[in-house]
């Protein structure tokens, strides 16, 4: 019975206590512990994928009007592309009419592929439009990703 006491103190309280620390951090968890034990005594701890969570779908309106909740984060939006520009192009919630300071920039290189008049979703870094010139925007979405 003696025996039994430090395998459980020298094998399993450390493995547990990774695995808790894994569960209960505050960040973005893209892997978690997965433990397993053989019969030499010894502790296995590998890393599994984690399923990570899509981000959020906002509007374009949502976005702009609040955009200190959302500069320099990666953020998903849905809305239409409203005009084209050179080298970016303007997408917004109304589908047609003439771009405001709340529509939103768009800027990478899968933008060529939109239309206009069509709804997308588009995910990517928001940040402050840093060239007036650009657009009549305040802000740019350097995209990543569009979906139809």
């Amino acid at each position: 019975m003696k025996n039994k006491v430090p395998y459980i103190v020298v094998t399993l309280v450390p493995a547990m206590l990774l695995l808790l620390l894994g569960l209960s951090s505050k960040g973005t968890v893209e892997r978690l512990p997965t433990i397993a034990t053989s019969s030499s005594s010894s502790v296995i701890i590998r890393t599994t994928p984690h399923s990570v969570q899509p981000l959020p779908i906002h509007t374009v309106g949502e976005i702009t009007w609040h955009a200190k909740d959302y500069l320099g984060k990666d953020v998903r939006v849905q809305g239409y592309l409203l005009k084209k520009g050179t080298g970016y192009d303007i997408i917004s919630d109304e589908m047609t009419g003439s771009p405001t300071y709340h529509d939103l920039s768009v800027m990478g290189t899968e933008i060529v592929r939109m239309r206009l008049m069509q709804k997308y979703i588009l995910e990517g870094m928001f940040v402050a439009n840093a060239s007036s010139s650009t657009s009549r925007t305040l802000y740019v979405l350097e995209v990543s990703k569009i979906s139809e």
